[in-house]
């Protein structure tokens, strides 16, 4: 019985202390995969560390490569104007020269065919000589005119196509004290070249093509609607205020004067006619339908904000 005692107790002591190992063993692979588990997630983070580093490097990388390729064809295209000026002028002026070569060739040929029928009287030679040679200035007075127009008709083109690229690029231009520089740069263009006093030009249809396009691609854009309707409303008020005679009031300015009134009794009842500085102009037929589409195209843009609107704040009192 003794003996049987001790084994039990001997056995129940080997199965406690197999047991403690087994516990000591289990809780020792617990912590070893406890550190390689943090071991792993931290080998990961620095990974994902590196990695957001190298997309943030590449990305900066890409936005300086796409810098410098945006400045490159800056310059190749300012490059490539400066060239065509220089080829229209050369040519202008090889077209000058040769102008200039014939008439005087032709003046020699006209003086050579006056001394040789001439009847031998000097006074009677002289006299066709200069009448010819006043003829021939008179001419080449003409063909120097119509190059100078030509060379005119040239340079208004071309700063024609820099006011409508202006325009295509109205979004990365924006306000200057307040005022939208598109707007200003476009009355002040079209005031100084003349073209409100023009009986016929097409400008004012490449510039209402160009602002549509731009507006209808952005009808649900309130920031760029907003953006052309202060452009195109100013441009509108500074037209009403420069034109001469025939020129009405736009209904959409007496609408809105009205409430700025009815809001603010100190506003006086009529603005002041004309602009500081600027000269009341004689404006033609195609200048003042520029003006009518102007004031269609502005209370175009004005409903398209107001649905807009109207779609964002439906849903907000319907709850």
């Amino acid at each position: 019985e003794d003996k049987a005692r001790a084994l039990k107790e001997a056995s129940e002591s080997m199965e406690s202390a197999l047991e403690a190992a087994a516990e000591a063993k289990a809780a020792a692979l617990e912590q070893q995969g406890a550190e390689l588990s943090a071991a792993a997630a931290s080998r990961l983070a620095t990974e994902l560390a590196n990695a957001a580093q190298d997309k943030a490097r590449a990305l900066e990388e890409a936005f300086e490569a796409r810098e410098g390729a945006l400045e490159a064809a800056s310059e190749a295209q300012i490059a490539a104007l400066e060239q065509q000026e220089a080829e229209l002028s050369a040519a202008a002026a090889e077209d000058k020269a040769e102008a200039i070569a014939r008439l005087r060739t032709q003046l020699v040929e006209d003086k050579g065919s006056v001394k040789t029928g001439g009847t031998g009287d000097e006074a009677d030679i002289e006299q066709p000589e200069q009448t010819g040679g006043t003829e021939d200035e008179a001419e080449i007075e003409q063909k120097q005119v119509e190059l100078d127009a030509r060379e005119a008709s040239a340079q208004a083109l071309k700063d024609h196509e820099v006011l409508l690229k202006t325009i295509k690029r109205a979004s990365e231009i924006g306000f200057s004290g307040g005022l939208p520089v598109l707007a200003c740069v476009t009355f002040r263009s079209l005031l100084h070249w003349r073209v409100f006093e023009l009986e016929h030009t097409g400008l004012f249809d490449r510039i209402m093509a160009e602002m549509k396009g731009a507006v209808e691609t952005n009808t649900d854009n309130n920031e760029q609607l907003t953006y052309w309707l202060s452009n195109t409303s100013i441009l509108l008020h500074l037209l009403q205020r420069t034109f001469g005679a025939m020129t009405r009031p736009i209904p959409i300015f007496d609408r809105f004067s009205a409430r700025l009134r009815s809001s603010s009794p100190s506003m006086p009842a009529k603005a002041e006619d004309g602009i500081p500085g600027v000269q009341q102009v004689d404006a033609k037929y195609p200048a003042f339908l520029f003006k009518q589409r102007l004031t269609a195209f502005v209370e175009s843009i004005y409903g398209f904000l107001r649905d807009n609107m109207k779609k964002e704040i439906t849903p907000q009192l319907g709850r």
